[in-house]
């Protein structure tokens, strides 16, 4: 903006003229009465905000979504995978096991799905309101559930709409944000909905070939069998109680002991579950120094 400069002429005696006086004043005065709710004021501040640069664009404004969103829902995608990245870099499972993860497609389906997009936004919105303390969720996040249950319902009712990586995604999401906030009801709804989409394509067999979706539904059905002390909805056709992993001191630590015998004291317990239990902590230890050894290793 342009400063003008006006210039009062004095007298021998350094004095201003009456009527430069009056000039002076007026100059001093100039928005000091001003009303900032005028007519004025607004057209005069419009005008100014008409002449700043346009602001620079978000880093995902060109990106195509499956669904047009505002500035706000690009922004909580943004934090969302940001967090999302943080939180598996430091997860020990995630380096340590080579996952085929649907988190690999994830963008992929952002760009494509408009059921997928919808339900990150739900659980971007639900992360701010954890940030925020809220007792229960807020008006945003209500409204992206009620979408994405309506998407949700759209895709099922087309052909092969079970058969979307997408509709998996979504409803383990669903099940798990329920368990969360508490809402058993839901969560049974929603768990009962996933066991026949996994039923349908294949059950546990199809449950084997994908082993991340594996890991999260067996955390949901134990979960579940916690929350309400019902049987496992995923179980496994058979069992067996054999240690996956021979010796700890293979895997880990060549040529050393192990640090308990529990495959000894399997044998000697006088009840067969306790053998199986006592067996299952052998893998237990088992599967926690491969995880120290391979996090050493790699970092």
């Amino acid at each position: 903006m342009t400063v003008q400069f006006d210039f009062v002429s004095l007298d021998a005696q350094g004095k201003t003229q009456a009527g430069d006086r009056s000039f002076i004043r007026k100059r001093c005065m100039q928005g000091k009465n001003k009303r900032e709710d005028s007519r004025r004021t607004l057209r005069e501040a419009k005008r100014d905000a008409a002449k700043l640069p346009p602001a620079p664009p978000h880093d995902l404004a060109l990106v195509p979504f499956a669904a047009e969103i505002n500035g706000d829902s690009r922004e909580m995608l943004f934090k969302y995978y940001t967090l999302t990245t943080i939180r598996h870099s430091l997860s020990p499972l995630e380096v340590c096991v080579d996952f085929d993860t649907v988190e690999r497609q994830s963008f992929d389906l952002l760009l494509k799905d408009s059921v997928f997009l919808e339900t990150a936004l739900l659980m971007s919105s639900l992360l701010d309101d954890f940030a925020l303390v809220r007792a229960s969720p807020g008006s945003r996040t209500l409204h992206h559930l009620r979408k994405t249950l309506a998407l949700l319902n759209t895709s099922l009712s087309e052909k092969d709409g079970h058969l979307k990586e997408s509709t998996l995604y979504v409803v383990v999401t669903l099940t798990i944000l329920s368990a969360v906030l508490g809402d058993w009801h839901a969560a049974n709804a929603h768990i009962t909905g996933l066991q026949r989409i996994v039923k349908l394509r294949g059950g546990i067999k199809f449950l084997q070939t994908r082993p991340k979706l594996h890991y999260k539904v067996d955390r949901i059905d134990l979960s579940w069998c916690l929350s309400s002390g019902n049987k496992p909805r995923f179980e496994p056709d058979d069992f067996f109680w054999d240690p996956l992993f021979r010796t700890r001191a293979s895997y880990c630590n060549p040529g050393k002991e192990t640090r308990f015998k529990l495959d000894d004291m399997a044998w000697k317990s006088p009840s067969p579950l306790e053998g199986s239990l006592s067996r299952v902590a052998t893998d237990l230890l088992d599967v926690d120094d491969l995880t120290i050894t391979l996090t050493t290793t790699r970092a």
